[in-house]
């Protein structure tokens, strides 16, 4: 690396376009859109580089050099393709990322409530939802009829779905449930509630792509809060959270009767006409979710997470500012999550410098 900058006359500081860093308040994420991966960096080396992105190295060396944490995250980051050391024409090949909205909303995930007496306009709505690009199903079924359910999925997995994800309402055997695993092979993951044996249940099969659960609420199953499991760093989803909130972005659900973002949403809904979904899923109406992106909604613009973030919170206007009712299980102040010792709530540090102030 040092022997680099001895040769660097020549040379400019160049930060690759596909990995992109965004700041928080104490650290800054590098996005490896390329590689699906993530990398903390100082902010104020965030700072540092972005200021100095394609100057001449030999007007710069000397800063990185005294600082030891720089040189030897710089050093790491150029080891991991994140920064480059190149000539001047060179760099004028490159350009910078370009995040354009879709004029047309298209969607990808699905939710739907089975019942057996509106499984017709149930029927009819999938298959318009797959010609508007759903390619993911989760289904809602609250009944007990076992012969319904393999009716329903032996007649969606003929689908072109890529997955399905089923939430049973009532108690069914393991071994039936395994079979219905093996049966339908686009059958992700199932949740069965059953109050009996649940704790034996979870432990024997905890690999299995099944869970028992206690609680009868579908909406208390699906995600409340933002989780990193379920970060996602490419350059779809990338360019995707410039422009909408990732979570509800391509996402509908039916009840049978009306259609709206999530089957966690409020509010009613609208209600669904056949040969009429895209019109209504590109409506003004339907698009206020997924248009309340990450750097829109006040804490989470500041956050060096917000574009990787599925978060399942449903924003909503406070004094004009749009915002969440609950806390995030992540603090960008202190670095740390929820279950991490010393973890206090986003909204506790911000009381706290209003009171100091």
């Amino acid at each position: 690396m040092i022997n680099l900058f001895n040769d660097s006359k020549d040379l400019f500081l160049y930060l690759i376009p596909t990995c992109p860093i965004v700041d928080g308040p104490v650290r800054s994420c590098i996005y490896d859109l390329n590689r699906c991966d993530y990398y903390f960096i100082p902010r104020s080396l965030s700072d540092f580089l972005k200021k100095n992105n394609r100057v001449n190295l030999k007007d710069v060396k000397d800063l990185i050099l005294k600082n030891e944490q720089f040189l030897n995250l710089i050093g790491d980051m150029y080891e991991r393709e994140y920064l480059d050391f190149i000539d001047f024409d060179t760099m004028s090949l490159f350009s910078d990322l370009q995040f354009t909205k879709n004029q047309l909303n298209l969607l990808e995930i699905v939710e739907c409530l089975i019942e057996e007496n509106k499984w017709s306009i149930i029927y009819e709505f999938i298959v318009e939802s797959l010609e508007n690009g759903a390619r993911h199903i989760i289904l809602f079924y609250k009944g007990d009829d076992v012969r319904f359910i393999e009716k329903f999925l032996s007649i969606i997995c003929d689908f072109n779905v890529e997955s399905i994800i089923l939430f049973l309402n009532s108690n069914y055997s393991i071994e039936w449930i395994m079979d219905l695993e093996n049966k339908y092979l686009k059958l992700c993951k199932i949740y069965c509630s059953s109050n009996a044996n649940n704790c034996i249940i979870k432990s024997a099969f905890r690999g299995s792509n099944f869970a028992f659960i206690t609680n009868n609420s579908f909406e208390s199953l699906l995600p409340l809060n933002i989780d990193v499991n379920y970060f996602s760093v490419n350059i779809v989803s990338f360019t995707q959270a410039f422009n909408f909130n990732l979570y509800y972005k391509g996402r509908v659900y039916f009840d049978g009767e009306f259609i709206k973002n999530s089957i966690q949403s409020q509010n009613i809904g609208i209600r669904f006409k056949k040969d009429d979904l895209q019109n209504l899923i590109n409506s003004e109406l339907f698009n206020l979710l997924p248009n309340s992106k990450k750097n829109e909604i006040d804490p989470c613009k500041n956050c060096e997470h917000k574009y990787m973030c599925y978060d399942p919170r449903i924003p909503i206007k406070l004094n004009n500012i749009l915002t969440y009712e609950s806390d995030c299980k992540y603090n960008y102040y202190t670095n740390l999550w929820f279950e991490q010792e010393g973890f206090e709530p986003l909204s506790f540090h911000l009381l706290g410098n209003k009171f100091k102030s």
